[in-house]
């Protein structure tokens, strides 16, 4: 997914990393390293360079959904509307079903809400980042853009007792 690549701009790259620390509920850029399971100093030294190292720009792409799920145990804040709208649109579009758990269908989408908002509102906040305007972000598909992390989030090891 392009919206989960590193930008090549040094500002956008400073906020990129806070967003995605933030997202993932790091408190420093080296607890945000030892999630991503690199040395301490990585994104530090990201920030310092404003490149991501391959290996860097890798996990973003692969693992960054996965670990937002799993690190999000609680209900962030709900202040995005359009965040919010995109999750109960993901979740009517899949007939209650987002994560296409094969059994305990509700349990599923309890332990996986969190993660959803969490994610969708880092959609939208890379979304003004990239350049769209706030009225613009708030009306962009998230059900599309979470429909396309779907296989990722379903990878996270807390969902694999809910899905086939």
């Amino acid at each position: 997914m392009s919206v989960l690549t590193p930008p090549a701009s040094k500002e956008h790259l400073q906020a990129f990393l806070n967003l995605t620390g933030a997202a993932l509920g790091c408190r420093s850029d080296a607890d945000m390293a030892r999630t991503m399971g690199m040395l301490p100093s990585a994104v530090a030294n990201w920030r310092r360079r404003g490149v991501v190292s391959a290996k860097g720009v890798e996990w973003f792409q692969t693992r960054l959904i996965q670990s937002i799920f799993y690190v999000s145990p609680d209900l962030p804040p709900l202040s995005d509307t359009g965040a919010n709208a995109a999750v109960i649109d993901l979740i009517a579009k899949t007939n209650g079903n987002p994560i296409d758990a094969s059994e305990n269908v509700r349990l599923a989408n309890a332990v996986s809400l969190p993660g959803l908002v969490a994610l969708a509102q880092l959609f939208a906040a890379l979304a003004l980042l990239n350049g769209y305007s706030a009225k613009g972000a708030e009306e962009a598909d998230w059900w599309g853009l979470l429909e396309e992390a779907m296989p990722m989030f379903r990878a996270s090891p807390a969902l694999q007792g809910f899905t086939s």
